[in-house]
């Protein structure tokens, strides 16, 4: 008995044309999710610096003028609150992403 009779007829050539190589496509996924990673890092370290930079102002202002500036104070968490959100962004993206599943889209 020959190959093609085993299998029904189909041609080895065309059972692999049909196969879906997932190794490439995974490949991909993790290519993609690096370069995220990689740009979100320099975007991180940029906005951190940044607005560390205006943090300290705002500080200064309320260590300098002793004051109970209510609006010092909500500018100075406003920053906090920026950096933790830009540093904590992958991890909110990649807790709900599963990189490995072909099937969802990244």
């Amino acid at each position: 008995m020959d190959d093609i009779s085993l299998l029904g007829g189909t041609t080895k050539a065309q059972i692999s044309k049909g196969f879906i190589l997932s190794h490439n496509i995974l490949r991909e996924r993790l290519e993609t999710a690096h370069a995220f990673r990689t740009q979100h890092k320099k975007f991180r370290l940029v906005m951190t610096k940044l607005l560390s930079r205006e943090q300290t102002v705002v500080a200064t202002k309320l260590n300098k003028e002793k004051t109970s500036d209510l609006n010092l104070y909500k500018e100075w968490f406003n920053f906090t609150r920026a950096i933790r959100e830009v540093e904590d962004a992958p991890i909110l993206i990649f807790a709900v992403v599963d990189v490995l599943d072909l099937a969802s889209p990244l």
